[in-house]
């Protein structure tokens, strides 16, 4: 049987933030996914970093631990700018919602020097498709990786294979 959200919360809760408060408390993680295999991340400031890595490894631990889960993966993140209210996104793109209905071949591209949207938003978005691949732009941002070769190359290969 899949494992739930309120299963993986349930364990969540016996982890404690830094602060002692239960991680699902805490108001960092992300949206759960669930099933035999569960991701999700924990997003604090770049300066607590350090202070959570062990209650990231707790975290894993006590997920790993559900009857039922094959594989479990909690990312810890800092990201650079702070969460936009919903409310001033003019068009709100919940790329974790559409993923998982993708049943043809997908392609994520990542600049690793992309600034915007870290990289483990990407290895997220893999583990809710299985047939993704993901293409690191080496030398790229967020708003520039069309310029680049390795771009070119992997787009151009990837649409070759579909014939």
């Amino acid at each position: 049987m899949a494992v739930t959200k309120e299963q993986v919360l349930e364990a969540l809760g016996r982890v404690a933030a830094p602060d002692g408060a239960p991680l699902p408390q805490a108001g960092v993680l992300s949206d759960i996914v669930a099933g035999d295999k569960v991701f999700f991340s924990i997003t604090v400031d770049a300066a607590a970093v350090p202070a959570w890595e062990a209650v990231r490894k707790r975290a894993e631990e006590a997920v790993k631990a559900i009857a039922g889960v094959q594989s479990a993966m909690v990312a810890l993140t800092a990201e650079h700018y702070p969460l936009v209210p919903p409310f001033l996104l003019r068009y709100p793109l919940r790329t974790d919602e559409a993923v998982a209905h993708i049943r043809s071949p997908l392609l994520l591209f990542h600049g690793d020097h992309d600034t915007l949207i870290a990289p483990h938003h990407s290895e997220l978005l893999m583990a809710l498709a299985p047939q993704a691949q993901r293409v690191r732009v080496p030398g790229a941002a967020h708003n520039d990786v069309h310029q680049f070769d390795s771009y070119l190359d992997a787009l151009t290969g990837a649409l070759a294979a579909l014939h």
